[in-house]
């Protein structure tokens, strides 16, 4: 069988383009055993030994990928089969049927898994799914026009060349431009390629069957400097929602890959589960004219989808009153953030609905979900507009984040305080020898910390870390407090094996003055701690 020459060359050129911006196909395209005439014929009978009056461009080009792919295509799928003049006897022909029947095909060597339907809904979908048209030109034309770049190249010389139309000049702007022949706005690239291409995936919402329908198409576009830029679009899914918020989902089958866009072209758009591929493509962009069921239309879809994913925005619409009561507010982006995250629009609804009575308006809807959970941390009245509603939300925020973080650090001391009652026993063994002990000179007076508590309230009272960090289980030092008529000067750690002072910290971790003469009284009163430590 043979094909005809723009058949051939229509293959030839989508295999050259897969082949540029595929490495591994790359590799099977240049097959020394493979060439183009046996490809067609190879998609020629394939086609014939379907059944099929015909097939879809994107089964074709399956076919033609697989040829290559594929190293044991066999001599039959290439010659057809018996030729016309090819006798066979009754038995021959009855065993060659019989084998046909138990054995499976082998040309096809991957199989494509769909998902029966089971419930009268997925019935339904399956029917509806059947009856949908091909998208218009003029809605592909929009993708092309709003969802990829468009580029012009330009050379050290200054000649500039569109890829939208291939329409050449010179121009001396350096970052973008309009092209003189089709008006295109073009970002510039002064570089000497000569074709590039860019993918996109967008939406066409739309209805069939009393089914919502957003239908996610994939666009990939070819620039060449040669000619004018070439677009190939291929429908990979389609959520079908109902009016009670019921999903389906009909789809391309993904690839065994951890790529994107790995979908098999030639598995058709069947019943398929639904997973994070499929979700993830589904937020793109959305082709601003579209139709919508009556029930989403009487709960508020209406204009655009403000950059919220489509799918999440009509199953929410459908299914919960509250986004219904946003979304009919006009506060499109505060619904985006509560759809993105369902959890805050649970925490914050009873507050959300006084803000819209008071028609207060959220600047940052973060920093307000953050700040109503610090009020909620404080104790505060989350159904007060006073709190609910503040005229300077950022330094309301900063005012209770600080009084957070107070009642945390108030936190992790009474912990701590807990642990360290629980080890008063064990300071009192290593230190209670060395209880009651102190010494002055008159005007400063060094005493011991004799209690877990002592330390605590150094501590807390001088702004350091003694009370912190388990000094008073350090079994080698020794903490004193230097007092000035019973107020706190400064905290004194000696090292009971060199008996020098490791350290004497004032107010914050400060010395002050008097530094030197607190560690000189330390250090003429060795001969007491010694004592101590003997007795």
């Amino acid at each position: 069988m043979k094909g005809t020459e723009h058949f051939k060359q229509t293959i030839k050129e989508y295999l050259d383009g897969r082949a540029q911006t595929d490495e591994l196909f790359a590799v099977s395209y240049a097959k020394e055993n493979k060439n183009l005439d046996d490809c067609i014929t190879f998609i020629l009978n394939q086609v014939k030994a379907s059944g099929c009056c015909g097939m879809t461009d994107d089964e074709v080009w399956s076919l033609a990928i697989h040829y290559y792919d594929e190293d044991n295509i066999d001599a039959e799928s290439l010659s057809g089969g018996r030729n016309a003049q090819d006798t066979a006897t009754p038995q021959q022909a009855e065993a060659d049927c019989q084998s046909r029947t138990e054995q499976p095909n082998r040309t096809f060597t991957f199989r494509f898994l769909t998902m029966k339907a089971r419930t009268k809904f997925q019935h339904k979908v399956v029917a509806a799914n059947r009856r949908l048209l091909p998208i218009t030109e003029k809605q592909t034309e929009w993708a092309f026009r709003h969802t990829v770049g468009h580029y012009a190249f330009r050379t050290p010389s200054g000649q500039t060349t569109c890829l939208d139309c291939g329409y050449r000049w010179n121009e001396t702007k350096t970052k973008h431009c309009h092209c003189p022949n089709c008006h295109a706005k073009l970002t510039l690239k002064d570089t000497l390629c000569r074709k590039t291409d860019e993918k996109s995936y967008f939406s066409v919402i739309t209805t069939q069957d009393g089914f919502q329908v957003q239908r996610i198409f994939r666009m990939t576009v070819y620039y060449h400097k040669s000619r004018k830029a070439r677009t190939d679009v291929c429908e990979v899914a389609r959520y079908w929602l109902d009016e009670n918020g019921k999903t389906a989902l009909t789809a391309l089958q993904r690839a065994m890959g951890r790529y994107l866009d790995c979908f098999l072209y030639g598995s058709g758009l069947e019943l398929r589960n639904d997973n994070y591929v499929y979700k993830y493509i589904a937020d793109c962009y959305v082709y601003p004219r579209y139709t919508s069921i009556p029930k989403l239309r009487r709960n508020g879809l209406k204009g655009s989808f403000a950059d919220i994913a489509p799918q999440k925005l009509m199953k929410a619409l459908l299914s919960d009153s509250r986004v219904e009561t946003i979304l009919k507010s006009g506060r499109k982006r505060d619904l985006k953030y509560f759809i993105d995250h369902p959890q805050d629009l649970d925490f914050c609804w009873p507050s959300y609905k006084i803000v819209l009575r008071q028609k207060y308006r959220i600047k940052d809807m973060g920093i307000w979900t953050d700040y109503l959970r610090m009020l909620d941390r404080c104790g505060k009245d989350l159904h007060n507009a006073h709190y609910v509603c503040p005229a300077d939300l950022k330094a309301e925020h900063d005012k209770y984040q600080n009084k957070v973080r107070i009642l945390q650090e108030q936190k992790k001391r009474m912990e701590q305080m807990k642990r360290a009652r629980e080890n008063e026993a064990r300071f009192r063994e290593l230190k209670g020898k060395f209880f009651g002990l102190e010494f002055t000179d008159g005007t400063i007076v060094v005493r011991v910390l004799d209690s877990v508590e002592a330390y605590y309230d150094e501590g807390n009272a001088l702004h350091h870390c003694v009370g912190q960090y388990e000094y008073y289980l350090k079994p080698n030092t020794l903490v004193f407090s230097a007092r000035i008529e019973n107020k706190r000067v400064e905290t004194v750690e000696l090292s009971l094996e060199t008996f020098k002072v490791l350290q004497s910290r004032g107010l914050c971790n400060k010395n002050t003055k008097y530094h030197k003469r607190i560690m000189n009284l330390v250090h003429k009163n060795i001969a007491l701690v010694r004592k101590r430590m003997t007795a």
